[in-house]
């Protein structure tokens, strides 16, 4: 698929994606130091790389962001550029 920005506006629009430390992760982070559980981020020996784990308990956690899950799509979804509205972005929103 064509991407329809340019290769400057690409790269600072990836620039700007966080993987680490979102505000999200940084509060659920705090939570769980709070109530004493032991848990690693981004743990690299598990498959995917979760944002938590609970080795002691053999669980992962991965936390998507409102964008993942496409919250307010129907309303911005007239204002994003043409690209953005082909079949595979709106399945990718889950729409």
């Amino acid at each position: 698929m064509a991407d329809c920005f340019t290769k400057k506006k690409r790269s600072e629009i990836m620039s700007k994606i966080r993987n680490k430390e979102t505000k999200i992760e940084k509060m659920v982070f705090k939570y769980l130091r709070e109530n004493k559980v032991y848990f690693q981020k981004h743990y690299n020996w598990a498959s995917g790389k979760p944002d938590i784990a609970l080795p002691r308990k053999k669980k992962a956690v991965f936390i998507d962001g409102d964008f993942w899950h496409g919250r307010d799509y129907e309303k911005r979804k007239d204002s994003l550029p043409g690209c953005q509205k082909s079949t595979g972005f709106r399945r990718l929103r889950g729409m």
